[in-house]
């Protein structure tokens, strides 16, 4: 069992101690496949997932933490079995093999990490309304090589604004190369980057402005 000596190396950056929140992890694929598990390494007891997707083979290589010994399993229960795996009674993780809704129960942290603008919008209708019930949202983006982050406390009406500036249409969206859609570094990286300010909202820092862009092709 963890005890608050198993956490000494990192406490003056993340004290899982005093960490009350829970965390609501919207999508299990590439984005929040390795966030999970970031998340749960860093102290933070209580995550749900909510995905409804099955594990399929051609996920294995942009959805790394996953085994092909997972193929055919809920990615809700895959990743739950991982983190089990990796931190034995550590954290209590809560399948919910569903999509949200504008009516799903949530609260704490959420994170979301879909693969379409039309779920996003129905995410961020759901964040909007219970508002006072999550103090900070991360919704990480991902295409090729270039990724999009966004994280504010939804309380904060401008920064609501700026991002709803963010939500267009599916077809809007930039049509990627064949073959260009993702690929496994993406993946630890936005988990890095997404388990950093959950630290800097941890500790009350400043958040970056959003979006924070990250394009290696650029490189």
């Amino acid at each position: 069992m963890l005890n608050k000596s198993s956490y000494s190396d990192q406490t003056t950056i993340f004290n899982p101690s005093t960490w009350s929140w829970p965390v609501h992890l919207v999508g299990a694929g590439g984005i929040n496949n390795l966030v999970g598990i970031t998340l749960a390494k860093m102290g933070i007891s209580e995550i749900h997932i909510w995905d409804d997707d099955v594990l399929e083979e051609r996920n294995l290589p942009t959805e790394v933490g996953y085994s092909a010994l997972m193929c055919g399993e809920p990615k809700v229960v895959a990743m739950s079995s991982l983190i089990y795996y990796l931190m034995p009674n550590g954290v209590d993780v809560y399948q919910h093999p569903e999509r949200v809704t504008a009516d799903t129960e949530l609260s704490g942290v959420v994170i979301s990490g879909v693969d379409s603008m039309g779920s996003r919008k129905i995410i961020w209708e759901n964040v909007k309304k219970n508002y006072l019930n999550i103090p900070f949202f991360i919704d990480g983006r991902s295409g090729g090589e270039e990724t999009q982050l966004f994280a504010f406390s939804p309380a904060d009406f401008q920064a609501r604004e700026d991002y709803e500036t963010w939500l267009f249409d599916d077809a809007e969206v930039k049509p990627l190369t064949c073959g260009a859609r993702n690929i496994g570094y993406i993946s630890a990286y936005l988990a890095g980057e997404i388990g950093y300010l959950v630290t800097l909202f941890h500790r009350g820092l400043p958040i970056p402005e959003f979006p924070i862009i990250r394009n290696f092709a650029a490189n």
